[in-house]
């Protein structure tokens, strides 16, 4: 069989067919991999887990760049004979683009395609071949699969508390920049500033409500900044993340509680027996609940 790439426009049933049609398979569709990796990408061999990498949330085009990473570094281990899942791209410019950077980053041997799939023939660097897939299943029950992949994620999870000065913060603006003394901040009355980094002539600050305009141009001018971007505390709980060894292997999914600055902490539930080893906190850009219901999703690096 060598590798083949297949792209597949229906949803739902793609880890099923794939068992059937194959003993080891990648699978880089975040919305058809193992219940137990919500927003991941996973190499198996039937319902076994040989490999798992955190894609940020069901849709890969948010982040194209930890598709990239994580097929990087699970296609090293695959063997020859893999039957791979791609994502699902839209056909705008962009997915077009990703989709034919995806295809000369595996090297396929052969490419299968969904008959009937309207993608123009210019858009394959290589001939395809259409197959009869099986029907994908309704919207309602794929929700209610997503939501129950993160309900059993939530309670498989445990809290745990880690220092700012054990991890770096990747998939978020925060923790990129040099930091910045807020103390000067608060002390010229800007309180709800609770951490402050710059970007050579761009500032970015964590607050615990928006500033406005006087209060952003007196903190610009306080840190030696011409621009200032700034995002509440409050909106990085409920994201869900991947923690992550300093090397970049994921070891352990869950989400984020909530973040204190004063302390340094940020508090996650996750599934790691313990936190020694971790050195990076990637967060995705998919918002849940403590129920497991989808609350939308954030713009990557936005927070």
């Amino acid at each position: 069989m060598a590798r083949q790439l297949v792209f597949w426009d229906a949803q739902g049933a793609g880890r099923e067919w794939l068992n059937e049609q194959a003993s080891r398979h990648l699978i880089l569709d975040p919305r058809e991999t193992h219940p137990e990796f919500p927003g991941c990408c996973v190499l198996g061999r039937r319902d076994e887990i040989l490999g798992w990498g955190f894609v940020g949330g069901p849709d890969v085009q948010q982040n194209p760049l930890e598709l990239l990473r994580v097929s990087s570094r699970l296609i090293r281990s695959a063997p020859d004979n893999l039957l791979i899942l791609a994502p699902r791209f839209d056909h705008g410019p962009v997915a077009r683009s990703l989709r034919a950077t995806l295809i000369d980053w595996l090297q396929p041997d052969s490419i299968l395609i969904s008959r009937g799939d309207t993608v123009n023939d210019r858009a394959w660097p290589m001939g395809v071949t259409e197959f009869d897939f099986p029907p994908g299943m309704p919207d309602v029950v794929l929700r209610a699969q997503r939501k129950a992949r993160l309900r059993d994620l939530l309670e498989r999870s445990k809290p745990l508390q880690i220092s700012f000065q054990q991890v770096r913060w990747t998939g978020v603006r925060l923790g990129s920049g040099q930091a910045a003394p807020e103390i000067q901040v608060q002390e010229a009355g800007i309180r709800s500033v609770l951490h402050i980094e710059t970007f050579g002539s761009t500032a970015f600050a964590v607050v615990s409500e928006e500033l406005d305009a006087l209060e952003s141009s007196l903190v610009m001018r306080l840190v030696g900044a011409t621009r200032l971007h700034f995002a509440l505390n409050s909106a990085y709980s409920g994201l869900v993340c991947s923690l992550a060894r300093i090397h970049g292997e994921d070891v352990s999914l869950g989400y984020i509680e909530s973040i204190d600055f004063r302390k340094g902490v940020v508090s996650v539930r996750a599934t790691a027996e313990d936190i020694a080893g971790l050195g990076l906190i990637r967060v995705g850009h998919l918002r849940i609940d403590s129920e497991g219901n989808e609350l939308g999703t954030v713009k990557p690096w936005s927070l």
